[in-house]
């Protein structure tokens, strides 16, 4: 599980953010994702995307986080691990 103190540790820029803030967010992203599709990487993804999500807020705009395609460097890293899990399956044979 993901947890404010885990956040201000490892985005420091979010520091002034007020815990209450930090966990609606955590909340908000926890609820879209599916912890039996994500396995062992939910805690990264939730992160990920609730820190897209604050930079997105007009909170996180003033931090130029998020270019002008609504993309942010939290975003990159969510759809990296969005894409991995839900590749599926491959077989790689042997030539």
């Amino acid at each position: 599980m993901v947890t404010v103190a885990t956040v201000r540790l490892m985005h420091p820029e979010f520091k002034g953010a007020a815990d209450a803030f930090i966990q609606a967010f955590l909340d908000e992203a926890a609820s879209e994702l599916d912890a039996e599709i994500f396995g062992d990487k939910y805690d990264a993804a939730t992160r990920w995307l609730a820190l897209h999500k604050m930079a997105l807020s007009p909170m996180g705009m003033s931090a130029k986080l998020v270019d002008s395609k609504g993309n942010s460097t939290y975003n990159i890293h969510y759809e990296s691990i969005a894409r991995t899990v839900s590749s599926g399956f491959r077989v790689a044979w042997p030539t």
